[in-house]
């Protein structure tokens, strides 16, 4: 094998390090990373309690003579998990001759090479799990049927969008069927951002939107403002967020709305992730079979729900 390294020391290596955390797999998503809610734990379904209005009524004189008052609302939801699996298996002769170069490039020794290996097939194998569970909490939809392959993810749970959607707590904007432009693009963030409920005026809240929407209006606000000095933000490169001026609504670019015209305002602990990552069942790990092939197996449980219904603006379904 070219370099020194031969199949049977990756193999060996392997064997006495087949383990993986488990964790980054679940967790590496931009979701979270972007303030939304994760409640772990979760075997199959649990109930999460949502604090709503809360009004206070201030009272002069006695406390001991004057009657109760004020309100809290409490509400409940529930959020389900299900279990996903991955389960790929590849020839280590053919990992060796793909990553063995790059390795070698980046100043590696032989004897790091079997790990080196391995940690660059799980980043990727990660990074790919990562954008499908992306995609899943997004545009899930459960009466999706017969998918191909490649969108088959879809299938196992309602994402944000349609559990925001169907349910009757949540506002709705007229029907958004043009697509997003330059030269419309300010009046269809407003068009969502002024149904925003009152009680959220003074709060940060993010408009959640796929990159290629966000690009596109951040243009437009950043071009309104080019002859003022008001800015969101004037920084170079690749952005992801983007404060309207004057307000305390962000722009937020997802990588699981990529494919959609979709969008939803709220506040982001709204938007719950829901995993487990407490159970044995759960493991992930790179094994050698009997026929000398490795297999990349990983088992975790995945689910999301939307929290104060009345506290989200999403765009009407397409009629």
């Amino acid at each position: 094998m070219a370099n020194g390294l031969t199949l049977t020391g990756f193999v060996d290596y392997i064997k006495e390090n087949n383990e993986i955390d488990i964790e980054p797999i679940v967790l590496k998503l931009g979701t979270l990373d972007a303030g939304a809610g994760l409640q772990t734990g979760i075997k199959s379904s649990a109930k999460l309690t949502a604090v709503g209005t809360s009004e206070a009524m201030i009272q002069a004189g006695s406390y001991i003579t004057s009657d109760a008052a004020g309100e809290m609302s409490l509400s409940q939801v529930e959020i389900s998990v299900v279990q996903r699996h991955i389960k790929e298996n590849y020839d280590p002769q053919v990992l060796i001759a793909k990553i063995t170069q790059l390795a070698m490039q980046a100043g590696s020794t032989i004897d790091d090479l079997p790990a080196y290996i391995k940690n660059a097939l799980i980043t990727a194998k990660n990074a790919s799990v990562a954008k499908k569970n992306e995609q899943s909490l997004w545009l899930g939809d459960t009466t999706l049927t017969g998918s191909a392959a490649s969108v088959r993810h879809l299938e196992d749970f309602d994402g944000f969008i349609k559990l925001a959607q169907d349910s009757d707590n949540t506002v709705k904007t007229a029907d958004e069927s043009a697509a997003m432009t330059a030269a419309n693009a300010i009046a269809q963030v407003e068009l969502q951002t002024s149904l925003l409920p009152a009680d959220l005026i003074l709060e940060n809240t993010t408009l959640f939107m796929s990159p290629s929407e966000f690009q596109i209006a951040r243009a437009a606000y950043m071009n309104l403002y080019k002859n003022t000095q008001v800015f969101g933000d004037n920084v170079g490169g690749m952005q992801t967020t983007y404060q309207i001026p004057g307000t305390n609504i962000t722009l937020q670019a997802m990588t699981g709305l990529a494919t959609s015209k979709e969008r939803i305002l709220c506040m982001p602990e709204d938007l719950i992730v829901g995993v487990d990552l407490q159970g044995e069942e759960e493991n992930a790990e790179m094994r050698l079979l009997e026929n000398r092939s490795i297999e990349y197996f990983a088992v975790y449980k995945l689910g999301c729900q939307i929290g104060r219904g009345d506290y989200i603006v999403v765009t009407a379904p397409e009629a």
